[in-house]
């Protein structure tokens, strides 16, 4: 989790966009890292645990149902323009694989 969160910061450090993507069982993980680093609104989207046995198609439903979020996430931050996200991300489930947490800064 924290090289992608690191990553995420080090993009957003050059003014370039970025929103991590990671499992929701890492969804603590995410929160308590990015505070610990002084950026608990990091964007990010969590996707449904567990992801290694999943099907290709699984996998591919998985990234249709993150894909606008992501894109929202880059645009928003590419327009500098803050939008809040829930302080606390929504557990994914099989009706809601997808959730979303954080801002830009």
């Amino acid at each position: 989790m924290s090289c992608g969160l690191r990553d995420v910061l080090s993009f957003e450090s050059e003014n370039k966009p970025a929103v991590l993507v990671a499992s929701s069982a890492f969804e603590g993980a995410a929160a308590h890292q990015a505070a610990a680093l002084g950026q608990p609104e990091t964007p990010r989207v969590l996707v449904q645990h567990p992801i290694q046995d999943r099907t290709d198609e699984e996998l591919r439903d998985l990234a249709r149902a993150a894909v606008d979020e992501i894109l929202r996430g880059l645009r928003d931050c590419r327009r500098r323009r803050p939008r809040r996200w829930p302080s606390q991300a929504r557990r994914a489930t099989r009706d809601s694989p997808v959730v979303v947490s954080g801002r830009c800064r």
